[in-house]
């Protein structure tokens, strides 16, 4: 309940409608009838964690599913801005948008079960009762692009996308040693809040879902301290990038794909008006030095973006690059010219 009551207090502070999200912990008597109607009991990490807080209760269940009832399929969604406050964390590369929220108790059961249908839950996951699966999906993206399952005989956690055919992975760090309990997995994540390793930002919701909705304060998963991200200032220009693993589209063993977030803006001071040209990255691969990578171009996505002086925003973009090994290392280059390009 500590870490619960950590994760509360962090949320409250930096993301607050978020921490409105958070709903109260379910009674004993509340879990106890859930476990007899499954048979099964819950581990006690996830009895626990379910004492102490029974799921998010976002805007978009009462605003879009209240009405509508109820979808036949837990990730068939209408856009709303409040899908992407998953306490868990969101991030977001071209169309493989994430928000993991940590789902109700009867949701979990719902959305397990419909995995479960769709043949999306392997069989050493589900056991020899189809109706009462011996895992439990208890944190999902709004689209199903990432989901975490505990099982209930190990308490060990897994993590998945909706894509057929994949492996369930162990949601340890790719340079973590074997499983990883839930337990373990929520004292990661909040400390990681909590030393300022992730953050509280504003995603802007046009790139996925139109310029209607704007922009919604979410927890990203793009770290802002650490190994895994950099700052550096050159020319007036500052330049910040973050790195994670994408484990939910990862494939065991021979390849670990890997999303990168790049922010650049004019350094405090500096008074001048940049246009980007080009970039220049090369990606090593600590797993095979051989298949080291680069990738080079005019512009950024397809984009020249113009720096100026006090922009409200910095200009960002997120890619991503596969690795055979579990870490590697990126660097390189902007060319910008003063003014505009003509």
């Amino acid at each position: 309940r500590g870490l619960v009551a950590a994760l509360r207090d962090w949320c409250a502070q930096h993301a607050p409608e978020i921490g409105a999200s958070l709903r109260a912990g379910l009674s004993e008597n509340e879990i106890q009838l859930d476990e007899e109607a499954h048979s099964q009991r819950l581990p006690a990490a996830l009895y626990h964690l379910y004492r102490a807080v029974g799921g998010q209760q976002l805007l978009w269940d009462d605003e879009v599913v209240a009405p509508q009832m109820r979808h036949e399929e837990p990730g068939a969604v209408e856009p709303h801005p409040s899908v992407l406050q998953g306490v868990f964390g969101s991030y977001a590369v071209y169309d493989h948008v994430v928000s993991t929220r940590l789902l109700t108790l009867p949701l979990a059961r719902r959305v397990t079960r419909f995995l479960v249908s769709q043949g999306a839950l392997p069989r050493e996951l589900v056991g020899e009762d189809i109706d009462d699966p011996r895992c439990l999906v208890f944190a999902a993206s709004f689209n199903l692009q990432k989901m975490f399952a505990v099982s209930l005989d190990t308490g060990d956690v897994l993590v998945n996308t909706r894509q057929p055919n994949r492996p369930w992975l162990s949601a340890a760090p790719p340079v973590g040693n074997g499983a990883l309990t839930l337990l373990g997995w929520l004292e990661n994540y909040v400390q990681k809040l909590c030393v300022d390793y992730l953050a509280a930002q504003k995603m802007d919701t046009a790139d996925f879902f139109g310029p209607e909705l704007g922009v919604v304060t979410v927890i990203s998963l793009f770290p802002e301290g650490g190994p895994s991200s950099s700052e550096a200032t050159s020319e007036g220009v500052r330049v910040r990038c973050g790195a994670l693993f994408m484990p939910e589209v990862s494939q065991q063993g021979d390849m670990h794909l890997f999303s990168y977030r790049l922010r650049m803006a004019i350094a405090e001071g500096c008074e001048k008006t940049v246009q980007l040209r080009s970039r220049r990255w090369k990606f090593t691969d600590d797993g095979s030095p051989a298949q080291d990578q680069t990738a080079s171009g005019p512009g950024v996505i397809g984009k020249y973006p113009i720096l100026r002086p006090g922009l409200e925003r910095d200009f960002e973009y997120c890619s991503q690059c596969s690795l055979r090994g579990f870490s590697g290392t990126m660097e390189g280059s902007f060319q910008m010219v003063p003014g505009m390009l003509e």
